[in-house]
């Protein structure tokens, strides 16, 4: 029986899988939103026993606490500053909806602008129906890029998503996404295609079921390369406990185990810890993989978030990714 663990990238794919063709509900999220400053990023340098700064996102917000603008920065290590690398800009419209988003790409050294690029949103009756996507050559000149179209049932849930590429003086449909409901509204099936990067084209089929409090209790995932992921979740008092990931063995007609996660609250119900199991060398035993430590402020305001190896020799935790967050009249320095 071949039960090994999943490759690093296969593990990458399938968690891409199940998180980022989520339902187009919000065209960002709400979470930067709420007075979020800025968020740091660093790695665990073991060498020289230090944290090295990443990459760093910072946020604008409007008198409303919408958000306005946010940039993407990374740490230059020769010149000890950040660089900024991506910044967006929003405009809203009486609904309150982002109606348009411009994008300036800089670049890495210099932080000067080396591109840019406009999103247009469009709605009707404040559900989003197209998206379109300029390439901004100068003051005077914009060339669109690519255009998305979403459609709706009669109660307002989207059932498809049709995204068109603009290439010699024409579009072409480089991805589509559809959605099936059942009676009750749950999401039961979503498959999806893509290839508008323009190399491989990449498909998959994702399935849900749910508990009688419709709850997600069973998430599967399959691609074009009919690899096929499983993501089963345990919860107690409404509270997801576990989650493990499996993946289908064809030859042996079986699901193999990749890695659990389990979950811990305070008293608040937010999680303050995440702890990642996976299996051993020959498939024995589960052994510790990463944790997470979430980090709050009265208030129920996150400061960080601490990820850390276990090292299986020396049997302890070592650090090896940080993240910290900043907020508006939260805190100071």
């Amino acid at each position: 029986m071949n039960c090994n663990r999943v490759s690093r990238f296969v593990v990458i794919l399938s968690l891409l899988l199940f998180f980022s063709h989520s339902s187009n509900s919000q065209i960002y999220n709400s979470y930067y939103q709420k007075g979020l400053l800025s968020f740091t990023e660093s790695t665990w340098d073991s060498a020289a026993y230090q944290w090295i700064n990443k990459i760093r996102y910072t946020f604008a917000h409007n008198t409303n606490g919408t958000l306005s603008g946010e940039t993407l920065n990374t740490w230059n290590s020769n010149l000890k500053k950040w660089i900024p690398s991506t910044q967006n800009i929003f405009k809203y419209n009486v609904q309150n909806s982002i109606s348009e988003k411009y994008n300036q790409f800089r670049s890495a050294k210099s932080g000067k602008v080396s591109s840019s690029q406009k999103t247009k949103y469009t709605y009707k009756k404040n559900k989003l129906i197209e998206e379109q996507i300029f390439d901004i050559r100068n003051k005077n000149m914009c060339l669109i890029i690519s255009m998305s179209r979403y459609d709706y049932d009669t109660i307002g849930r989207q059932i498809n998503k049709i995204t068109s590429k603009y290439m010699k003086k024409s579009f072409f449909t480089c991805a589509t996404e559809s959605c099936q409901y059942d009676t009750i509204g749950n999401l039961i099936k979503k498959e999806w295609e893509s290839g508008c990067s323009g190399t491989d084209i990449l498909s998959g089929v994702n399935t849900l079921e749910y508990d009688s409090l419709r709850r997600v209790v069973c998430e599967i995932s399959k691609t074009l390369t009919s690899e096929k992921f499983q993501k089963t979740y345990k919860y107690k008092d409404d509270k997801i406990q576990k989650i493990k990931l499996q993946k289908w063995d064809a030859k042996d007609s079986l699901w193999c185990d990749n890695y659990i996660e389990f979950y811990l609250y305070n008293i608040y119900d937010d999680v303050i810890e995440k702890l990642q199991q996976v299996r051993n060398a020959d498939n024995s035993k589960w052994i510790n993989g990463r944790k997470t430590i979430y980090v709050y402020i009265p208030g129920r305001i996150i400061i960080a978030e601490i990820e850390q190896k276990w090292d299986e020799v020396n049997f302890c935790w070592f650090p090896v990714f940080k993240r910290e967050y900043k907020w508006i009249d939260k805190m100071k320095n």
